[in-house]
């Protein structure tokens, strides 16, 4: 039993001095005093470029290569973990007819750093790339909501837009700004003409220069007229549509209490500005009570054959429509002076 214990004391004592001669003295990674070798191979020195290009890079170490970064003018602008070894460069944001430098460096897996040589590139003034533009569409006119949302197309390598909004070309004043990641935002603007543009953020700070300027116009309106269904004459249906600066009358005619109630989808054309001097003051009849409503339909509009009215309202970002009975005591009081008018300016359209 005694020469088994010494056996064992002898093998333990043996297995522990390698474990510490192997942990303590001899790490290979410790040992690697070695730098790793990284190479550019594209972009070639002294190069101009046009457009993006993808930096590539050799990288070779005895104990392996844990990551490559590319530095341009002393700026990181992204690491490459796995061989081959590339970062995609949106030169547009360095565009400015001058010398930009570039060079890599490796990391090995025992902590040493390597660099390459430095490489001289000149990037055009024509490789600039704007944000696309998506929606609004240029010279649009909308008239179905004031709530706009701004789309326009991601560009390369970046990390923040700009969107601006303006009333004048020159954008000397802002209606609605913004800064942020996604390519879509949605605000409220009022009526009139309205310029926008955008702008890219690289990671490093960078901006590019503004998109192209797109217009739209936003258009309020107020649509009225009445309907009969048991009737003969052109007379019969008359909607027209009041803007600001405008009266516009619907010549598709269809009866507004169709299967599906819903916004009237009218043909509209422009009549004499002395129409629009008879009605211009329409909206200021208008009830406010009449946004409160919760029914589309007030009363029981041409049941009858006493016919109906159909009002369709869109300001500052509020869209609603009704159609109302013409029978006065089938609907609310505060909506008998409003009828009257409505009444009163269609026959006075028509004369």
């Amino acid at each position: 039993m005694n020469k088994l214990s010494s056996i064992f004391s002898i093998c333990f004592a043996f297995l522990v001095q390698t474990w510490l001669w192997i942990g303590c003295g001899n790490n290979p990674a410790e040992s690697d005093k070695t730098p790793p070798t990284v190479v550019i191979t594209q972009p070639i020195n002294d190069a101009t470029l046009t457009e993006p290009i993808t930096i590539k890079a050799d990288a070779v170490d005895n104990n392996g290569i844990k990551q490559v970064e590319f530095v341009i003018d002393g700026e990181l602008i992204g690491t490459d973990t796995s061989a081959p070894y590339e970062q995609f460069w949106n030169v547009s944001f360095w565009a400015d007819g001058d010398a930009h430098s570039v060079f890599a460096k490796a990391l090995d897996n025992s902590g040493n750093v390597g660099q390459s040589d430095l490489i001289s590139v000149t990037v055009s003034e024509d490789a600039i790339i704007l944000p696309e533009l998506v929606s609004p569409k240029h010279d649009s006119v909308i008239t179905e909501t004031n709530n706009i949302t701004l789309t326009w197309r991601s560009s390369p390598q970046t990390t923040n837009y700009e969107v601006i909004v303006s009333s004048e070309l020159n954008f000397t004043t802002t209606e609605f700004s913004s800064t942020l990641t996604d390519t879509f935002i949605t605000t409220t603007l009022t009526e009139g003409m309205h310029y926008w543009r955008v702008r890219a953020q690289n990671n490093i700070g960078l901006w590019s220069d503004w998109s192209v300027s797109w217009k739209f116009l936003i258009v309020d309106y107020l649509i009225f007229g009445h309907f009969f269904g048991f009737c003969s004459g052109e007379q019969c249906i008359e909607i027209f549509k009041l803007e600001s600066n405008k009266l516009l009358e619907d010549i598709n005619d269809n009866y507004p209490l169709g299967r599906d109630f819903s916004f009237y989808n009218g043909n509209y054309i422009a009549l004499d500005h002395t129409k629009f001097d008879l009605v211009k003051n329409l909206l200021d009849y208008f009830p406010d009570s009449l946004l409160n409503e919760n029914d589309t339909v007030i009363g029981c509009p041409d049941c009858v054959d006493q016919g109906g009215l159909y009002i369709e309202y869109n300001f500052n970002g509020i869209r609603r429509f009704w159609i109302i009975d013409q029978f006065k005591h089938n609907v609310p009081n505060y909506l008998h002076d409003f009828m009257d008018k409505i009444n009163e300016k269609i026959i006075l359209i028509n004369n």
